[in-house]
């Protein structure tokens, strides 16, 4: 059907193999070279949105002065409809 909403995976399909929601992306930086992850989950609950403030600030920061970094960097939302 056109225009509808994405399948839900089945119950039990790995966490690895269920695409990334991109409402809960709320920055990356780095790029693809071999090196580790660092992520960064904020927003839990959602009624603490001073956490997504800060990691916001991070990118921000991290945008602007674009240190050496190898491997990525990742922040997510943990809790996106209570921050809406």
């Amino acid at each position: 059907m056109s225009g509808s909403a994405p399948a839900s995976p089945r119950p039990g399909t790995p966490p690895a193999a269920r695409p990334l929601d991109e409402r809960r992306v709320l920055g990356r930086y780095g790029d693809d070279a071999r090196g580790p992850l660092v992520l960064c989950v904020a927003g839990i609950h959602g009624n603490e949105p001073s956490g997504v403030h800060a990691v916001r600030r991070v990118i921000a920061k991290l945008e602007e002065h674009r240190p050496a970094f190898r491997g990525r960097f990742l922040a997510l939302s943990g809790n996106v409809p209570a921050l809406e």
